[in-house]
């Protein structure tokens, strides 16, 4: 009985130790902020400026939300970084939009808008 015991105990504190190790070498995510509203209304000035038919608008605007989406989670995943719109934030953060749209503007220019 003692020996079950000593094994029970052995398996907890090992189990214990695993998850205090694991916790603190794991690097946790550090926030980032995002200006998504700067980024929108930039997006949409250029498409109100630009010549193109409102069908291949639209679906220009369709292609950035996704675009939007897609690239600001791959971001975070890449550096290891919790993206939260500015408004959010009061400081302390690092500012991530140059960054995130430029992701953005480069999954823009690989989509062929040719048959949009």
């Amino acid at each position: 009985m003692k020996t079950i015991l000593a094994h029970a105990f052995t398996a907890c504190i090992s189990v214990f130790i695993t998850l205090i190790l694991w916790q603190t070498l794991l690097e946790q995510p550090s926030i980032v902020s995002f200006d998504m509203k700067k980024t929108v209304k930039s997006f949409s000035t250029q498409l109100a400026q630009s010549s193109l038919t409102p069908e291949t608008k639209k679906k220009l605007s369709v292609n950035f939300t996704k675009a939007l989406v897609t690239e600001s989670k791959a971001y975070a995943k890449a550096n290891n970084v919790i993206v939260i719109v500015s408004p959010a934030i009061i400081s302390g953060s690092v500012d991530a939009t140059h960054s995130i749209n430029q992701m953005v503007q480069q999954k823009l220019t690989s989509i062929d808008i040719s048959g949009v």
